[in-house]
């Protein structure tokens, strides 16, 4: 069977592209192995499913070409999701830095996707292996588990290997690579840290801090102390950027002045440095930080060797061993590269017909709806010049 294009993966990116690729008369065929599209939209958010971001902007993205999400991001903004959304019954409210929600929880984005996707007339395959494919210079062949299909365009939208529990591959990668495309390799993102010595008796317990290594922005977030080393929303930030055997920097007070030390001393010279630590940080986390100094009350330390202590406490250097892998990251960084790509179009400057969109991309956003709305802007620029090529 023939179509005018055929998208791989019915994820949030390839079934957004197949609904506004459809709706301007494409004839479109939408496969995917999974049994039903919209995988990690079922678990975004725990389910509560955080659609977009009011602050994405291409600075809010990792990625080895930062200004390619520019062009997609201005085109189609995170309010051009909420109309599309809500024009589809969808309501939201917004929570912590800009991240906005689905009253309706991941349940109702799906059945909004899968309406539109019904409405617009395309055609969804699901439980659908595909076999090979090939281009003959006018046409991509697909064999497949259900049929054989060709289209004159093919649109990659099959994601990352991140929760491979749920169906994902790396088969973007492999389809770029049997069409000699420049890649990166994946690597988990927005994932937790692993630690040598994790500190046990501190598991389960949370408290904010500011987050830095080198190359990445800071981030001011909640950290979460595990089993296995450090997680919540400040790590998973982080990890994006980190790499292995770099150092990561926590500052574990950071509403406090460097001298602060020193005023508890003048204020309270009897208390000890972990007593001092739990009027900003939990009791166990205090002790914690304070173990490496001397017990004595604070009026028996020098001025200067409270202000070392705050730097310590304010630059506190560690090495992770590692990260809990893809089955635990929500993202992954790496990907095809995007300077392959027309930023506009999405189409591979050197393989005609051929478009790439999505969680494939070497374009990893934020933690925080950030890469759902990168989902989002990709799918309908590509799919604005699907039928102009």
């Amino acid at each position: 069977m023939t179509y005018d294009a055929i998208i791989i993966g019915a994820g949030a990116a390839g079934t957004y592209c197949a609904i506004h690729a459809a709706n301007r008369g494409l004839r479109v065929l939408l496969l995917d192995h999974n049994p039903d599209l919209g995988a990690k939209i079922r678990i975004s958010g725990g389910g509560r499913c955080n659609f977009t971001n009011t602050g994405a902007r291409a600075d809010t993205y990792y990625s080895h070409n930062p200004h390619f999400p520019r062009a997609a991001l201005a085109r189609h903004r995170p309010q051009d999701v909420l109309d599309w959304f809500g024009a589809r019954g969808i309501t939201w409210h917004e929570k912590h830095l800009g991240q906005i929600f689905a009253d309706q929880r991941s349940r109702g984005i799906l059945a909004a996707l899968h309406d539109a996707l019904a409405d617009s007339g395309a055609t969804l395959h699901t439980a659908t292996t595909l076999h090979e494919h090939r281009h003959d210079g006018s046409h991509y062949h697909l064999r497949t588990s259900r049929g054989d299909y060709r289209s004159p365009r093919l649109i990659i939208a099959c994601g990352a290997p991140s929760y491979p529990k749920l169906g994902a591959t790396d088969l973007a990668l492999r389809i770029a690579k049997q069409h000699h495309i420049a890649n990166y390799p994946y690597r988990p993102a927005l994932v937790p840290l692993t630690l040598a010595e994790p500190p046990a008796a501190l598991a389960g317990i949370s408290h904010e801090v500011t987050i830095h290594c080198d190359g990445a922005p800071g981030f001011r977030d909640q950290l979460l102390y595990t089993h296995r080393g450090i997680s919540g929303p400040a790590v998973l930030q982080i990890s994006t950027w980190w790499q292995r055997g770099a150092a990561i920097t926590l500052n574990h007070l950071p509403d406090l002045p460097a001298d602060a030390l020193v005023t508890a001393k003048r204020a309270h010279p009897q208390h000890t440095l972990a007593q001092t630590l739990r009027a900003h940080l939990p009791r166990a986390v205090a002790d914690h930080l304070a173990l490496p100094y001397p017990a004595d009350p604070l009026q028996h330390h020098s001025d200067a060797a409270l202000t070392r202590i705050m730097a310590d406490l304010q630059h506190h250097a560690i090495i992770p061993t590692g990260t809990e892998g893809m089955h635990k990251a929500e993202a992954c960084s790496g990907g095809i590269d995007t300077r392959e790509l027309d930023p506009k179009t999405f189409m591979v400057k050197k393989r005609p017909g051929l478009y790439i969109i999505g969680e494939a991309l070497d374009v990893t956003g934020w933690l925080g709806g950030y890469n759902l709305q990168w989902a989002w802007s990709s799918a309908w620029s590509c799919a604005q010049y699907l039928g102009a090529d």
